[in-house]
């Protein structure tokens, strides 16, 4: 069988985009902004900060809703927002290879699409700072609160009908989103997810080993 419609999904954070050359330095912003710095940078260190990194953003507002008084919640997230928008544009940094392996992908007849739980904001600051726009069809991020990757990606396949599929993050979500959609799971190592990837149907510790899985993924079902 010679697979005509091949697609590959990606996730945005932790998977193409090195979220904490952003995200890290918005937080401590706020935290200058309202609260004893360091007590909190104390408290709460990079580490701990890095598990909201492509979670929904209700996840990270409930948390921030606990370090600060509620009724602030409102302007702090407003705050937040545009703190990282700034630290993306002036700070925000790729994974090393990203446009390579998209550019391939694009060459070799894949139709890629991005999956994220990120503001679309940020999304589109993100895509236009390197120039991304171009690789993607769509973009899907979640429409509701409780919107999941497994159902974004769900309503892709309501229309596209693939030979085959693959889906690339660092999230257990991810991993779950292609299962049950069944798609090839392939969990970025370097992300951060950390054990969450463990059961993908493969793992990657660079972005570049997408193109050699991807081509073996073919090259075994097509003899």
């Amino acid at each position: 069988m010679k697979y005509k419609n091949k697609m590959i999904i990606f996730d945005l954070d932790g998977t193409l985009y090195q979220s904490e050359s952003s995200y890290i330095s918005a937080v401590k912003d706020i935290f200058k902004q309202h609260g004893n710095y360091d007590s909190l940078i104390k408290k709460y260190d990079d580490s701990f900060l890095y598990r909201f990194i492509g979670e929904p953003a209700h996840l990270f507002n409930k948390w921030l809703s606990g370090v600060f008084a509620k009724d602030m919640l409102p302007v702090i997230l407003k705050e937040f927002d545009s703190f990282e928008i700034d630290n993306v544009i002036q700070n925000g940094v790729l994974y090393e290879d990203v446009e390579d392996v998209l550019k391939w992908l694009q060459e070799n007849d894949f139709e890629i699409y991005l999956c994220s739980n990120a503001s679309k904001i940020y999304l589109e600051t993100v895509m236009k700072k390197f120039n991304l726009e171009k690789y993607f069809l769509e973009f899907h991020i979640p429409e509701l609160k409780n919107d999941t990757k497994i159902n974004m990606i769900w309503k892709i396949l309501s229309r596209i009908k693939p030979d085959i599929g693959f889906v690339v993050g660092d999230r257990k979500h991810d991993i779950d989103a292609a299962r049950e959609n069944k798609l090839i799971s392939i969990g970025a190592s370097y992300g951060y997810g950390g054990e969450e990837v463990k059961e993908a149907d493969f793992t990657i510790s660079k972005i570049t080993e997408v193109k050699n899985i991807v081509k073996k993924c073919i090259d075994k079902e097509e003899k």
